[in-house]
Order: structure tokens, then sequence, then C-alpha cells
């Protein structure tokens, strides 16, 4: 007789085979269920409840990975410590296993305050030479951490490293105040002779990094207020570059097809915040297009922004490495070893940075850039600037990414509510939690697959096809190409989606229906549904390639459609589709 599926019992070997298996890849597990019989989800999260993840380090965690080090190489053990804080959803919680009233300001042995929380710092473990991370420890504050209890936590933490063997090479953060401060103040203690950005712990070096995306930002918002002087008087403008976007955006043929007005303007401010909207503008593509049109266009002074650009663009290169060779026309972007140019490069640019000059054009007042204070001239004889395992390990190659808190926001954005920009206080304290999974594998499931997060947008709640649009009306005249179709005419209303029944989340409110419509020969029938601020005003759909391309609204905010798509065999696909630019949404 076989043995019902709920029905089996595991040993504690069991479970903890299946928990490392569904730790390493969620997706692979639950495909290997289909052939296997393994324990359910809740069974293995079950032996991870019985562990406490309270503020500060976890002397579990602590001990565990100390067995880990033990059998990785010497190269492996070097990595960056990273910290950053993460935004809290208000509100008040009791945790059953810590027996304990949860989110007050709690700074472990540093003490707890009868004083509500608002965030979390979080620290975490990278690799340098072995793709690896590990969340290593957590505390509750209240807006911003004082600077002299920052500081303890970072000796304490690196000191408690220190003792399983880790080498910590570098500390990355933002360029916060207290995050600023802390680490002055920790540079100045211990660097008496004041050569270079670094600390010293227990006598080993750590070397204080911010994080690469956060500089790139700020020499984007540092031009947008001022002009540059850099190099024997050459001035950089942002003039130069709105100028050139303008031009190219007027030619058939353009320079710069990814560049966007939005880009530019940068009137919504979560826009300002992204990393990728400053890599556009101050891009090798910007560079070469402010060369082209200063020929005959602009004046030669657009030539001087021109090399600023390809500066700027090349030394984020040098810290945002993708594989451990140059790319093609890209030198800088590749691992740092003895015999790359990294280090020449470096030494060049520290000077450049030193000698830049803000000045606004109003009062032609200049003002040395606060974030190149305190950069020492190089020396020969200085290698500090640079980590020491460079230099110790001249034959391996070290990747840059590590020290860019990419895997930081991810891991905040794991802990992102769906309705709301801030985290919940939950995935810190509970142990079993899929938000907090750590990983020591360099693979991507499509499950945990997500872009920087961006402050002002929030998740968007996959929403079900409504029935009656799941399969086409053969029955339903047809209404002529959409070539000829008339553009003034507002499509006949269709029954909103809470009439067809409940369950398509909140972002099905005030859904219409536009009727589908018969394209030119070869093309398929489309029907479309719009979530529009202002519901009942619809525009046409464009189509371009067999599916609809731009749809908007008169209020230009994003919609939302789903697309039915008939090829002509008969066969019909569905699609979610949401807009993210301006650029993708066109009015006719």
């Amino acid at each position: 007789m076989q043995r019902k599926k709920k029905g089996q019992r595991w040993t504690l070997k069991n479970k903890i085979f299946a928990l490392a298996l569904y730790k390493r890849s969620p997706k692979a597990y639950r495909f290997l269920q289909r052939f296997l019989r393994l324990p359910g989800k809740s069974t293995i999260q079950g032996i991870l409840s019985a562990i406490p993840f309270d503020t500060g380090i976890n002397n579990d965690l602590l001990r565990n990975l100390e067995n880990i080090i033990k059998k990785l190489n010497p190269m492996d053990r070097y990595s960056c410590l990273m910290f950053d804080e993460i935004s809290l959803s208000p509100g008040f919680a009791y945790d059953s296993k810590l027996k304990k009233v949860v989110e007050y300001v709690d700074l472990a042995v540093n003490g707890r305050r009868n004083v509500a929380a608002n965030h979390a710092l979080v620290f975490m473990l990278s690799g340098l030479h072995k793709v690896w991370k590990q969340p290593i420890a957590y505390y509750f504050t209240k807006n911003q951490i004082p600077t002299a209890e920052l500081k303890k936590i970072i000796v304490e933490i690196i000191t408690q490293l220190q003792s399983i063997s880790v080498r910590i090479v570098c500390c990355v953060c933002d360029q916060g105040s207290t995050n600023s401060a802390a680490l002055r103040q920790l540079v100045a203690e211990c660097n008496s002779d004041k050569r270079g950005p670094y600390f010293t712990v227990n006598g080993e070096v750590t070397v204080t990094v911010h994080d690469p995306p956060h500089l790139l930002k700020n020499i984007r918002n540092a031009l947008m207020k001022y002009d540059i002087e850099f190099e024997d008087k050459k001035t950089a403008k942002w003039q130069h570059i709105v100028a050139c976007f303008e031009f190219d955006s007027q030619r058939i043929f353009q320079c710069l097809p990814k560049l966007t007005k939005e880009d530019l303007m940068l009137q919504k401010s979560y826009m300002k915040m992204r990393v990728c909207v400053a890599a556009r503008t101050l891009s090798y593509t910007m560079a070469a297009a402010l060369e082209t049109f200063s020929v005959s266009t602009f004046s030669s002074d657009a030539l001087h922004t021109a090399q600023f650009v390809e500066q700027v663009d090349k030394l984020f290169d040098s810290v945002n490495d993708r594989t451990p060779y140059p790319e093609k026309g890209k030198d800088m972007r590749a691992c740092v070893s003895s015999t790359s140019k990294h280090r020449d490069f470096w030494y060049s640019m520290f000077k450049k940075i030193r000698d830049m000059r803000a000045c606004v054009s109003s009062t032609s007042k200049h003002r040395d850039f606060w974030y190149s204070y305190g950069v020492p001239r190089p020396r020969k004889t200085d290698r500090r600037l640079i980590p020491k395992i460079i230099y110790e390990e001249a034959a391996r190659k070290i990747s840059k990414r590590p020290l860019l808190q990419k895997d930081l926001k991810k891991l905040a954005n794991k802990f992102m509510d769906f309705d709301s920009d801030e985290s919940s206080i939950e995935p810190f304290t509970s142990s079993d939690s899929d938000s907090y999974r750590p990983s020591d594998s360099s693979e991507d499931d499509s499950d945990d697959d997500f872009e920087e997060p961006a402050r002002g947008i929030k998740k968007q709640t996959k929403v079900k096809a409504p029935p009656s649009l799941t399969q086409t009306n053969q029955n339903e005249p047809e209404t002529g190409s959409l070539g000829d179709s008339d553009l003034s005419q507002t499509p006949t209303p269709q029954p909103t989606l809470s009439e067809y029944g409940q369950g398509w989340g909140p972002i099905a409110r005030n859904y219409k229906a536009i009727p589908s419509c018969t394209l030119s020969s070869g093309k398929p029938e489309v029907a479309a549904l719009l979530g529009n601020a202002s519901p009942g005003e619809f525009y046409e759909a464009i189509v371009d390639d067999s599916i609809v391309s731009y749809i908007a609204d008169q209020t230009n905010h994003y919609a939302s459609c789903f697309l039915l798509e008939t090829d002509a065999s008969g066969n019909s696909r569905y699609h979610n589709w949401v807009p993210t630019t301006k650029s993708e949404i066109k009015h006719l």
C-alpha cells in the first residue's frame, strides 16, 4: 500500500539536507519535489524557528561561519564589510521566540532604549575573490545612529570577524552624515600620520570606501549645480550635455538613443536616485557625441565637457568590473591585478580629483569638492590606498563588484512590503523567513530577480486576466484596421474588472476594457486593458511588429495593460506589460 504524501516522517538529518538544498536554490528545490519525495517548505523551515535571531552579532551564525571559513583558501577569506540603513514601517510586534516586544531602539550590547525604531542598520560580508555574501548583524535605530555608537559597532564586528580568520580589507558605506563622521573619526584615531583613508583594528588595515554608485550620482549632481574646472582651467558644463541631447533628439540617426528627457530634467525624485540614469548621462557615448558635435555645431568648450565625462565614465568602469579580462573598448572594466592598468590610472585620477574645483557661473566663485578633501598626494611608497591583497597575491585577479552595495540593496528589497516602500521588522527577527536567505552561491534564481529599489516606486501585485478575455470572440464583427480607425472617438466602455469577480488585487481597480480590433494583414488581434488615473480616458494602441508597443492616457500617468496576441494558427498568448519610462509612452 502506497504511503500518503503527507504521512511521511523525516529524520533530523533528512531535514538538514533538504534545508541546505532549499537555501541553495528554492526554484530547484520545487522542481525536485515533482520527482522526489522531499520535506515540505514548512517542515524544513521549522528547524530554523528554534534559532533566535536577535540584534547584534549572532554567535551561532558566527560559529557556523567559522567552520566554513576554515575550509576556504587564504585568498578566499579576504572580504569587505558593508553596512546601510533600511527604513522600517511603524508598529510594534511581539516575538514569541525572543519573548519581548521588538521595534524599540536596540543596539544589542550597547543598550536598548524605550524609543520606537524606524530604521534597521544591517551589516553584510562580501567576498572579494570568491563570490560569497553573508548578513552578519543588524540593529534597530531611531533615524540615524549616533556616531559614537556606530564607531563601537564597526570595531566590535571587525574584531569578532578577525577572530574567525576573516580578513576585512575594506569598509563600504554610503555618504550619510553619520557614516562619514564615524569613518573620519576612526581614521583620525588610528591613522596619526594621515597617509591615507584607512584605519587599523588589532594591527590590520581596513580601507574606507564609499559606495561607487553614490559617488557617480554625486558627481552628476555637482555638475548640474556648478561648472567644474579641471586640468589647467578646462571647464565642464551641464548646459553642454543638455544641448547635446536636444540637438541629437532632432536627428534621424541618433547618437544617444537610450537617453531620455527625464534623465536630464530629473523632475521626479526617484529618477534622481537611480544609478542607471547617472551612468547613461556620464557615459562614453555622451562623451563621443559631445566631441562629434563640438566640431561643427557647438563651441570648442564642449570638448572640455566631453573629456570630463570620459574620465568619469572610465573611473566608474574601474570599480565596476564584469569579467576577469577587459572588454572591447573598456580597458578599465576588468578585475584588478598587479599587472593591470588600474593602479596607475587610480593614482592619476587622485591628483585630478584633488585639483578639481566647482565654479558658480553667476558669481564666478570657486570652491573645492568636499569629497576630495583629505585625499593625500599619491606616493610611490604608499600602497595603502589600494588593498594590500593586490600585492600579497600578485598572480590573482580581484573583482571590485563586492565594493558596491548592490547585494545589500537586494537584501533590503527582499524585506520590502508590497503596499509600502518601507521594510517590515518581521524578516529581521524571523530566522525561518524567506527574506533572510543568505547565499554563498553565485547562481541567480528567476524568483529572486529584481532591480535596485528606487524610493517612491512600489512593487506591483500580479493581476489575473478576466475570463472573458482569455479567448477571442469569433462572432465579434471586425472594426477595421488600426490605421483606418478614428482616434478621436472614445471606445465603448466595458464593465470594470470588479464586476468580473474579486481576487485581482488593488491594482485591478478602475480598469476598463477596450474592444478587440482586427489589424492589417499578418498582424494579430489585440485586446487591451488599461488602468488609468482618470478611468475612461483612453487612446488607441500603436501597433509595431505584431505587438502593442505604446499605451497612454490623457493625464500622462503610466498605464498597465494586458495584451492578448493571436497568431495565424489560432494560438493565443497573454502578456502582462507595464511601461517603466516615459520614453515608452507616446500620444497619438
